[in-house]
């Protein structure tokens, strides 16, 4: 009994050596070289997007396969680029090229290498500056003399407590005489603004009186508002309008993350947005960072097609 055993167990070895063994003898000669395999990826390169088509590089793994060619273990790195083609034009808008406004919060605390850094980039910049501070009118004076727009980065209440500002912040516990006061005080700082934004805010902005008393101020002193949106809450967009004052929002802040990589990537969604809606508006800070991605990647977006513009330029026309 175990001999036949062990005669049926040799019996199936062999069947399957054979079996594993004669693909290979009988087809050898018969085999040939896969066809190179392209395959894509899409990239944002210089702020526009890019299909780079590539081909998958083979591997010394071979492996047989039905369709009678050695085909490797596929790797997805793009080695060897064949092509580099655009996948979109930009398309022209209402406005003509797609239209970026780049605004940079919160100058004022600080005149450094930083600040000289924003002030000589070769695109127009809105420059929001906090007023009270020790370099608040300085900054605005050397921004609008650099052809950069200045705004009114104004003190708003916050939902949560915050610090700072606190004799040109506006509340909702003010008087209305109070909080036109303060606007008139603060923009007799900076006599080079043509706009204001709001500076924390979220719930300032979210009050109609308040909103509706600086409203008031701005269309007297022939001036345009910028919401910051930090509350979703806010009724800033509606008030301004029914008073008459041009207005516009922020798409996105660029710099959340105090990140070189992560603001290129923000710059690049702000292209996006872009290409959608004919503008975008990108709020950012005084920070290295914000400066060295848009000392990298402003060059890049400008040959790719779309325009820098100030605030109030899209102000005017704005949806």
């Amino acid at each position: 009994m175990k001999c036949q055993q062990s005669k049926v167990w040799v019996s199936l070895g062999i069947v399957l050596l054979a079996q594993l063994l004669i693909p290979v003898s009988a087809t050898a000669g018969a085999s040939r070289a896969c066809l190179p395999q392209t395959e894509y990826v899409v990239r944002m390169i210089g702020g526009r997007k890019f299909q780079i088509d590539a081909v998958v590089p083979l591997s010394v793994r071979l492996q047989w396969e039905d369709s009678n060619c050695l085909l490797s273990e596929q790797r997805r790195e793009f080695e060897t680029v064949s092509q580099l083609q655009s996948v979109k034009n930009v398309q022209q808008t209402p406005f003509g090229a797609p239209r970026l406004i780049i605004v940079i919060d919160d100058f004022g605390y600080r005149n450094d290498w930083v600040v000289d850094g924003f002030l000589s980039l070769e695109l127009p910049v809105t420059f929001a500056v906090i007023p009270g501070h020790q370099f608040s009118s300085e900054t605005a004076a050397r921004a609008h003399q650099s052809g950069h727009e200045v705004l009114v980065h104004m003190p708003m209440q916050a939902i949560l407590p915050a610090p700072g500002e606190l004799e040109y912040r506006l509340t909702s516990a003010m008087s209305s005489t109070e909080i036109t006061k303060r606007v008139r005080h603060a923009i007799l700082e900076m006599p080079e603004a043509t706009g204001m934004n709001n500076h924390q805010g979220s719930a300032a902005t979210a009050d109609i009186r308040v909103m509706d008393v600086v409203a008031s101020e701005l269309r007297k002193q022939d001036m345009f508002f910028l919401d910051s949106v930090t509350s979703a809450g806010s009724v800033a967009v509606p008030v301004m309008r029914a008073a008459g004052v041009p207005v516009i929002r922020r798409d996105l802040f660029l710099d959340s993350v105090d990140d070189v990589a992560h603001v290129r990537s923000k710059l690049d969604r702000l292209i996006e947005i872009a290409d959608d809606q004919g503008y975008a508006v990108g709020i950012g800070h005084v920070r290295p960072n914000t400066l060295l991605a848009l000392q990298q990647a402003s060059a890049g977006i400008k040959v790719a097609g779309y325009e820098f513009v100030v605030a109030s330029e899209l102000s005017q026309n704005y949806p």
